[in-house]
């Protein structure tokens, strides 16, 4: 039996101020170790502590993961598990594999969530300009992006946002490493921008947007829609094709209300994750943390 924990140096005040991201983080671990269990005849079962409020403090123990005797053959998914499912690239302008977003679907219900999605041109429009509009706004909030550049790598890395996946390389690479550093950015309007119109492009190209939605909400739920994402990231590099998350299409009320209603989301369901879908130009493989570092 392991006991799940998180690092609080990893948390993001500013930018998930009632740690849905975090919890989801931890559900996306549960479930990626749940897929590489399956190899070794186990499966992974969740168990949350009990616990009274809407999300754990400080050093709270997430809960326990047991380990118990699988019947039958590994997880389909266990090949893809080495596979960066995240892509910030561009996207081939390419139509997406028949069935496959029933799939996803179908894998989202798995976990308990909802996966709404849309592939029609002037929604995708509609959410990559709201997309823009969110970055510009983070950009020039100074708590907010100093947040976001504590977590920048200059290389490929197994924690943080490596700047190569950023696609800033090219002839303005040395630009953008001049750039980056909080104290530059917020004084330069147009590097802003220009991030700001590269998200607008990058979710106006892809072929899908679709977003993740839970009816809980309360951390449990948070952690079961993290599994949900993994799954559902998982199902996706079946089919040769990776996700970029878009939380910058969230960012206002006004960004939420559009998605909900270009992706039809109805009801009082929680939304988790918006993200783009597609076929990119090959990632490199996705970098890991070493086991002696997790916190088990």
């Amino acid at each position: 039996m392991w006991e799940v924990r998180w690092d609080s140096a990893c948390e993001l005040p500013v930018a998930d101020p009632q740690r849905v991201a975090l919890m989801m983080n931890l559900g996306a671990v549960i479930e990626y170790l749940a897929v590489a269990a399956s190899a070794h005849g186990l499966d992974v079962q969740f168990v949350p502590p009990e616990f009274k409020g809407t999300q754990p403090n400080l050093g709270f123990v997430a809960g326990k993961l047991l380990f118990v005797p699988r019947e039958g053959a590994p997880s389909p998914l266990l090949p893809y598990l080495p596979l960066r499912q995240t892509s910030r690239k561009p996207y081939r302008n390419a139509p997406l594999p028949a069935g496959v977003l029933d799939e996803l679907q179908a894998a989202a219900a798995s976990a308990g969530c909802w996966l709404f999605h849309t592939t029609d041109r002037g929604a995708i429009a509609s959410i990559a300009a709201e997309a823009g509009r969110g970055m510009l706004a983070q950009f020039s909030e100074p708590e907010r992006y100093a947040e976001f550049h504590r977590w920048l790598r200059p290389s490929a890395s197994a924690e943080g946002l490596d700047i190569p996946a950023m696609d800033l390389a090219g002839p303005m690479g040395g630009f953008w490493k001049r750039m980056l550093p909080p104290a530059r950015m917020m004084r330069n309007q147009l590097a802003q921008r220009a991030l700001a119109a590269q998200q607008k492009s990058l979710v106006q190209s892809a072929p899908a947007v679709c977003m993740l939605a839970t009816n809980s909400r309360e951390w449990k739920g948070w952690i079961q829609a993290g599994r949900a994402l993994s799954r559902v990231w998982l199902h996706a590099a079946r089919h040769g094709l990776v996700t970029h998350p878009v939380p910058s299409a969230l960012h206002t009320s006004t960004g939420r209300q559009l998605a909900n209603d270009r992706l039809g989301v109805e009801g009082d369901l929680q939304v988790t994750c918006l993200f783009r879908l597609g076929e990119s130009v090959p990632a490199p493989r996705s970098g890991r943390l070493d086991a002696s570092s997790l916190r088990v």
